[in-house]
């Protein structure tokens, strides 16, 4: 979900998908958002798993996406603290993800969440992946993301911008918004 697929670690879930397609058989992988699919569509066709990738674009609707989805992985190579995965935790869905996502810090790892290493870890996600198959540790860390989602609304990190300019306004003496 979102752009800069490079970034967001999509290399590295495509290898991922490959390797588990051998051992577990048919699932699908949507990749949802803004930007070139070509590369990458050339990568999952050399990696075996055409088949399985679903390049949707951008969406007016994401939620739509996570109410049909098992699972939000994301093995970001960097995101300050990723809207993604905090709408997909909102959601109810069990999230992957790596320790160089902000998020990261507000997870238990194996309670509401998955955090590995980096993108690179290949066989960290290949098992974070491996034991959300299971449909009810899925579901029951699925409802632990969301109890965790729920304690960070969006409109929290707006307060603190909106106070931390209002004490640099007062202590300039500037006027008010």
């Amino acid at each position: 979900m979102g752009s800069g697929f490079a970034r967001k670690g999509l290399g590295s879930l495509l290898r991922v998908s490959s390797r588990l397609k051998r051992e577990r058989g048919r699932t699908i992988l949507a990749v949802v958002g803004a930007g070139a699919t070509e590369s990458w569509r050339r990568q999952a066709e050399r990696l075996g798993v055409a088949d399985l990738a679903r390049f949707v674009g951008a969406v007016p609707d994401p939620e739509t996406y996570y109410r049909a989805a098992d699972i939000f992985a994301l093995p970001t190579h960097f995101d300050p603290f990723a809207n993604a995965t905090l709408e997909a935790m909102a959601s109810g869905l069990p999230v992957v993800t790596t320790r160089l996502n902000g998020v990261s810090e507000i997870l238990q790892p194996g309670v509401d969440g998955f955090v590995v290493d980096g993108p690179e870890d290949l066989e960290g996600l290949a098992d974070a992946l491996r034991a959300l198959a299971d449909p009810d540790r899925r579901r029951a860390v699925g409802a632990a993301a969301r109890r965790t989602a729920l304690r960070y609304p969006w409109e929290a990190p707006l307060q603190a911008t909106v106070q931390a300019y209002e004490r640099v306004r007062a202590e300039r003496g500037a006027p008010g918004v």
